[in-house]
Formats: structure tokens, sequence, C-alpha cells
């Protein structure tokens, strides 16, 4: 039986230690793992995982007669990604990083750009910004199709500066994502167990965190870095 841990004051976990190999927390703050799912997918789930899938299910909507447009293709964006076609949508994305987006065709993603802006031409239904740089958000707002929907739920930025008589002309709307709960946990580890979502992640050791948080920093990263204990 293994279990994790969504979210938890304890020491070892949210503080005092957050990469010590033995913690202790509550039981009604573990979640069962279902069958199937390995404890690095697992550890996508809690974070990464839970928020696109949320994101991309309940915040934005989507249903297979969505056309979806996925901003930022890291972590998050890539889960999104898959979160929106396992619910059936055509799903587009953008993204600097090359190798990004040549992972995010070999998902399945239906067109792949590099600028934002270029999303247009597809008249997307709803577009997702998992960065949240400021001009991503305004590239989507100005990208999606009128009466269209921007969620933003990344915070690469915290401003942006938007057209006002575009937005209000064009009948857009816009939402946030602020968190997620239990529940969306559960989705998430049922998609993963069904094989419908797969995190894309990179397992390091622990004596790697230091270099690979310097990693993820320097944007060398794609998708999440998961830390794993040895085989002993």
């Amino acid at each position: 039986m293994v279990a994790i841990v969504m979210r938890s004051d304890s020491a070892g976990i949210g503080r005092d230690g957050g990469y010590a190999p033995r913690a202790v927390f509550r039981t009604d703050q573990a979640v069962l793992v279902p069958a199937g799912v390995s404890a690095t997918a697992a550890a996508a789930a809690t974070d990464a995982g839970r928020t696109a899938v949320h994101s991309v299910k309940n915040v934005a909507g989507v249903t297979s007669a969505t056309r979806l447009g996925i901003v930022g293709l890291g972590g998050l964006g890539l889960i999104g990604l898959q979160t929106g076609l396992a619910l059936g949508a055509e799903v587009y994305g953008a993204e600097p990083k090359e190798a990004a987006r040549v992972r995010a065709f070999e998902l399945g993603a239906k067109a792949v750009v590099e600028d934002v802006d270029d999303l247009a031409p597809f008249e997307l239904d709803v577009i997702v910004d998992f960065a949240g740089y400021g001009s991503t958000t305004a590239k989507a707002l100005r990208s999606v199709r009128a009466g269209g929907t921007v969620v933003l739920v990344g915070l690469g930025r915290d401003q942006a500066t938007i057209n006002t008589s575009d937005f209000a002309l064009r009948g857009l709307t816009l939402k946030s994502s602020v968190t997620s709960t239990l529940e969306q946990l559960h989705e998430t580890l049922e998609l993963i167990g069904e094989g419908k979502v797969a995190p894309v992640t990179t397992e390091i050791g622990f004596d790697e965190i230091g270099e690979g948080i310097e990693r993820v920093a320097r944007g060398e990263v794609i998708g999440r870095l998961v830390a794993v204990f040895p085989d002993k």
C-alpha cells in the first residue's frame, strides 16, 4: 500500500526540512495511490497534476466540443494538454522551447506554435495560460475567439496589460484557478491509472536536489523533477 500526502504543515513536509527522508503527518492528509500508478507519477500529481486537471476540466469546462489552447508546455501545461485530449478536445499549444513543442506533438497536440499570438488563426474556445508572464495572458485574450474564455493559472509575473476595449467588445471572459481539492487529486490519479495522463518527469537523487533547482531556474527542465530514494 502506497500513500501520498496532498498537503500538510507537519515537520518534514511543509516546513523544517522539506526534503527530509522521513516525515510525520495525519492519516486524513494522505491519499491512497491506485494500483499501476508509480510513486514518481503520484508525486507529480500532488502539485502539477491536480492543478492542471482542475484548471482544464473544472475551471475551463473543457468538453469534446472544445477547441483548447495551452500556453506554457511545462510540468503543468503538458498535463493540461493530456487532460484536454482525455476529455476529447482538440488541443493546440504555445511554447518557446523547441523540445517542449516536440513533446507536445508526440502527446497528440493538433498544432504547436512558438508565440501565443500565433494561436489566433485556430479560433480557440478556451485558452489556459500556464505561464502567466503578463504578455502571455494579454496575448491569450487577443488570440481567443470572440466570446471565448482565458483561464489564468501561471504566475510568472504579477501584472498584465490588456486591451480593455477588445476585451469588452468581443465579450471575453477571464477566469483564475486558485486552488484544487482532494477530489481533484483523486481525479488526477485516476486519469494516470487509466493511462490517459502521464506526467512528464525526470528522476533525480536527493543529493541532486540543489543542482536540480538550479536547472529549473535556468529553464532546462521539461516537465517535473522528482527526487527519489536510492534502492537499498
